[in-house]
């Protein structure tokens, strides 16, 4: 089922709503005072909630709002129907932000434009393989084309992440595994620690030597053991998944990588094919030699990273706050959207992969 940016009530089979099932409930600020007597609550024509006293009295209510950062992953509100509405984590939001860019060129404000980058899984790419009877080789390069003739500046596989995240997974296993060892020490088997998760406490870090370690992608089964199974904290890889080591990669790898700094004046010269803000570095070198040099600048928070990923989960990952740096004001995934969503996204531009030219996925 491919998921809107909008509210959708129909056809609700096997969906147990929020309001019958959440048991993280939201806090509605409340005017009733200590000597008031019961009120009741009344419900307009137009879906407004009032509380009525006794007295016959109308206070409107305000409307309660969740964000991902307060979901437990509970009952599959988010995960198996339309019914939330979840803010930009969707396709719409991209389109929004497509839509930016467009005006930017056309409003020559290239510093409101930014880099769209969308990295793809190899689950989503198979899901739409088997869907259009297509090999997944097939799928990634004809995808690569849609988006970028879409306004995608770039578009890159997440296998390369997931390598990197097998990775540290295996070198932080054997560095718990060594450290449990009276007689051998790590050096020995390790080079070099694993990098630990941003946002975990000092506690979870210090224990990371129990076992067995547990590991998993699936910010679902994370999200419920820390809410609830606070026990098993010890044992769970502190490595991130591959999306938000995709995340790290875009934001801060290539972030630093497109970025050419250098000093002197400069000139402004609007935006580049890639996306980032391109200028002329002016140089000095005598009275008679003046030498001008490209210059890319591209910050973390210039580049717009869009992850396609085959679980609706993955957008609580992506809200985080683990995974959001405070200095550039971004986060590293800034939008997931799923396979059904890339689906709709398909069908809304009237597109068939069957019959679409293939373009090279960008390589890290």
């Amino acid at each position: 089922m491919a998921f809107s940016g909008a509210v959708v009530l129909a056809d609700l089979n096997d969906f147990i709503s929020p309001s019958q099932a959440c048991i993280k409930p939201v806090e509605v600020k409340t005017t009733r005072k200590d000597n008031d007597s019961q009120t009741s609550i009344k419900i307009d024509d137009t879906g407004g909630y009032y509380e009525v006293t006794q007295d016959g009295e109308e206070t409107r209510l305000e409307k309660a709002s969740i964000t991902l950062n307060d979901c437990l992953a509970c009952s599959g509100c988010i995960t198996s129907a339309e019914s939330v509405l979840v803010a930009q984590q969707s396709n719409e939001e991209l389109y929004n932000i497509l839509k930016n860019n467009q005006m930017a060129l056309i409003n020559n404000t290239p510093e409101t434009h930014r880099t769209i980058v969308v990295s793809v899984s190899p689950q989503s790419r198979a899901s739409l393989a088997v869907k259009y009877n297509l090999t997944p080789l097939q799928i990634a390069r004809r995808l690569t084309y849609f988006l970028k003739r879409l306004g995608a500046h770039h578009v890159f596989d997440t296998s390369v992440s997931r390598d990197f995240s097998l990775v540290e997974s295996a070198r932080e296993f054997v560095e718990r595994y060594c450290q449990n060892q009276a007689n051998q020490p790590v050096a020995e088997a390790v080079e070099q620690k694993p990098r630990r998760r941003t946002g975990r406490d000092e506690t979870s870090a210090a224990r990371s030597t129990d076992l067995p370690m547990l590991a998993s992608s699936c910010p679902g089964w994370i999200c419920y053991a820390e809410k609830t199974h606070g026990y098993v904290l010890p044992h769970i890889s502190v490595v991130k998944s591959p999306q938000q080591v995709m995340g790290s990669i875009v934001k801060e790898y290539l972030a630093g990588k497109w970025s050419v700094k250098y000093g002197g004046d400069f000139v402004l010269l609007g935006r580049g094919r890639w996306g980032a803000v391109v200028m002329l570095r002016k140089f000095q070198v005598s009275s008679r030699l003046t030498l001008f040099i490209l210059d890319v600048n591209c910050r973390p928070n210039q580049i717009y990273h869009v992850c396609v990923m085959p679980c609706y989960d993955k957008k609580l990952e992506a809200s985080r706050p683990d995974f959001y740096d405070e200095a550039y004001a971004t986060r590293d995934v800034d939008c997931v959207i799923t396979t059904g969503e890339i689906d709709k996204m398909l069908e809304q531009q009237g597109t068939d992969l069957r019959t679409l030219p293939e373009d090279e996925l960008d390589s890290v």
